[in-house]
């Protein structure tokens, strides 16, 4: 086909894979990649996969949209020198999912310690935290979820 529905693309400057639309991830661990958005993974579905010690410069340490299922965000980061936002999420939908231990720090606005918008069921937000505003989640909705240990500067 036209290349539009699956594949994985990763780039060489930064190590974050980029998953199209229709593209399905089941049972692996993003482990430690870099980008200016989404450290781990870049839209996509993720279904039981660790998101862990990745990095973004701005947006989503882990995850940059898309939607994950029984994942675990562990350690992902933002830390940056203008406005960065969610830890380890920015956006997306995420259902059953752990964040725990993400950071987002910024020398400007720090927003999100785990998750920057997008919606959330059933997930649980724990010892999370942000330089500036909302320890655990900024501007996302969340059902059924349970958040503690959170904490802003």
């Amino acid at each position: 086909g036209d290349g539009t529905d699956c594949c994985v693309y990763a780039y060489t400057n930064n190590v974050s894979i980029i998953l199209m639309t229709n593209t399905v991830v089941v049972g692996f661990t993003l482990k430690n990649g870099y980008a200016l958005q989404g450290g781990g993974a870049y839209g996509g579905t993720l279904r039981e996969c660790v998101i862990e010690s990745n990095k973004s410069v701005r947006y989503g340490g882990g995850t940059y949209y898309g939607v994950q299922y029984d994942c675990v965000y562990r350690n992902n980061s933002i830390e940056g020198t203008s406005v960065a936002r969610g830890g380890a999420a920015y956006y997306g939908t995420s259902y059953n999912c752990n964040y725990e231990g993400n950071s987002v720090t910024s020398e400007s606005t720090s927003e999100g310690g785990a998750i920057f918008g997008g919606v959330h069921y059933d997930c649980t937000i724990k010892n999370n935290s942000s330089g500036s505003r909302g320890g655990g989640i900024v501007n996302a909705t969340c059902y059924r979820c349970v958040l503690s240990g959170n904490s802003a500067l």
